[in-house]
């Protein structure tokens, strides 16, 4: 991702950190819950496994979720709570 200095307006920021091809429904079906990769991947049947895991972790390293590891391999992903450049003021 660019530095937030860079962008020329909110929407093209926001774009840039939820343009992917299943980042914006992945984004909503963690509203409010926390969800495991297979759980996401039944929400969301059209992606593949490669590319599921591709958005999920350009999404957590944008830090718009957080992968909380457990032991035995159960690793749900959430929204974390918003975390704003402090070059941009969002009402």
């Amino acid at each position: 991702m660019k530095p937030c200095q860079s962008f020329q307006c909110p929407v093209e920021a926001t774009l840039q950190l939820i343009g992917g091809k299943y980042k914006s429904l992945i984004l909503w079906h963690l509203i409010g819950k926390t969800l495991r990769f297979n759980e996401l991947g039944k929400l969301i049947k059209s992606a593949t496994p490669k590319m599921l895991t591709q958005q999920l972790r350009e999404l957590e390293n944008d830090g718009l979720i957080n992968r909380v590891v457990y032991p035995g391999c159960r690793c749900p992903d959430a929204l974390r709570p918003p975390a704003y450049c402090p070059h941009w003021r969002f009402p």
